[in-house]
């Protein structure tokens, strides 16, 4: 059996995870700024994430860390296991990300030792 054959095999039997996933992060800022980033950026947002839905929930106030605010996805496909929630951490991550300081993270202009590394 080739190697792309056992990848191949391998993967078959990769068990798919669910088709949503949720996760929740404090955010520093008022509900109405932070729906307004959601609903302006949410391709920046969603950037290579397969959804076919996300929503988003604000919970109460966390002291100095914030408001709790929860995105909903549901995905276009089943993932392997634990990606969904990875999707949806992704997701919720990138909306504090712009909401606290106006940029979504990136690795763009990073340093790498690779000869084919963009500079």
């Amino acid at each position: 059996m080739s190697v792309a054959d056992k990848a191949k095999d391998a993967l078959s039997k990769v068990r798919p995870g669910p088709l949503e996933a949720s996760r929740t992060l404090p955010i520093r800022a008022e509900k109405d700024d932070i729906e307004r980033i959601w609903t302006s950026r949410t391709a920046v947002i969603m950037d290579g994430i397969p959804f076919a839905s996300a929503t988003t929930q604000y919970g109460q106030d966390v002291g100095e860390w914030g408001r709790a605010v929860t995105v909903h996805l549901t995905l276009r496909e089943a993932v392997p296991d634990m990606a969904a929630n990875t999707l949806a951490g992704k997701a919720v991550r990138r909306l504090k990300a712009l909401v606290e300081t106006g940029e979504a993270p990136t690795t763009a202009h990073n340093p790498s030792a690779r000869e084919d590394a963009d500079s």
